[in-house]
């Protein structure tokens, strides 16, 4: 846990880290990090040092290369986990985003081509087969679809 604390106070970014995901399994599970927080914020936060933007002047800087941040993120979280797991970032403005070590670049450049006007609950995870993120409903049956796209992407 101090390796991944080590991750946000190198980035002055204050977090509270806790070693206690309830797990109901007598096996070894792949490890879990759950991260609390927008997900352009926790971006350019690793991607500049610092989020000066917000709503879609944020989604510009991320768009403009801000996304590396997030690769970034992934990159040193991954480095210090053993074998397997996934980063979960718990959007409070949208739904959970799923993410793993062998995330492409392009999937993560692609966030900013969603509309996150119409995912304010539920759940994105990358489908490499199909190349394009997909979107579970939280309320609705579970049933994933192709994540919204903005119109002027």
């Amino acid at each position: 846990m101090a390796a991944i604390r080590q991750i946000f106070d190198a980035r002055g970014i204050e977090a509270e880290v806790q070693d206690n995901y309830v797990r109901l399994s007598a096996g070894d599970l792949p490890w879990a990090v759950d991260v609390v927080c927008a997900l352009k914020w926790l971006a350019l936060a690793f991607s500049t040092g610092f989020v000066g933007a917000a709503g879609a002047d944020a989604w510009k800087e991320y768009r403009a290369g801000g996304w590396r941040g997030l690769a970034q993120f992934i990159k040193e979280i991954t480095s210090v986990r053993d074998g397997d797991g996934t980063i979960t970032i718990r959007d409070p403005e949208g739904p959970d985003i799923h993410l793993d070590a062998g995330i492409p670049d392009e999937a993560l450049a692609a966030l900013a081509d969603l509309d996150w006007q119409q995912m304010s609950d539920g759940m994105l995870g990358w489908n490499d087969e199909r190349g394009e993120w997909w979107f579970l409903q939280a309320r609705r049956a579970p049933r994933g679809t192709p994540a919204p796209r903005r119109e002027d992407s």
